[in-house]
């Protein structure tokens, strides 16, 4: 593990030229990508960031929603979070909402507010969910208004005044 973290931080000087080092962003993502590889999740976003956004290299979303699902597979919350988005919008391979509902919540898993949060509005159907769904609704925007997103708070205020069951091992 000690040489996926020296990979990332390496890449991090060639992405940004720090300590007067050369700006070489286009090389910063090959040790991204091979400190993901090594098993670094945070590297897998910065890589599936760069190759979303084509800071370094064109843009290339299916390979960036690959390093996302890789690096929430490495446990690495915000890659969770990006999966999802990628996944919601249909960037980088076909809409699917729920797998985007897995991603965020497996962000929501590992203390991603926002994560949480967006599993709920995903998942959240007043009138034709499943009351399982709603209950698991519940859950996320407790977790998200616990997590200070206070959107989660007011959802979940809402959800309860309009009296969608909750979890029974609610906390």
């Amino acid at each position: 593990a000690g040489h996926a973290v020296a990979c990332s931080n390496l890449a991090g000087v060639f992405r940004g030229g720090i300590g007067g080092g050369p700006r070489a962003p286009g090389r910063s993502v090959g040790l991204y990508e091979r400190s993901c590889r090594l098993g670094f999740g945070e590297a897998c976003t910065a890589v599936g960031t760069m190759l979303a956004e084509g800071t370094a290299v064109p843009a290339d979303p299916p390979r960036a929603l690959a390093m996302f699902e890789l690096g929430c597979a490495r446990r690495d919350a915000y890659a969770c979070f990006r999966a999802k988005m990628f996944r919601e919008a249909g960037r980088g391979a076909p809409r699917d909402p729920r797998s985007a509902v897995t991603s965020f919540a497996s962000a929501c898993e590992l203390g991603h507010a926002s994560g949480c949060f967006n599993a709920g509005i995903l998942l959240y159907d007043e009138q034709m969910a499943s009351a399982q769904d709603n209950a698991r609704t519940i859950g996320f925007f407790g977790r998200a208004c616990n997590g200070s997103q206070p959107a989660g708070c007011l959802r979940l205020g809402v959800a309860v005044l309009r009296k969608v069951k909750a979890p029974a091992n609610r906390t």
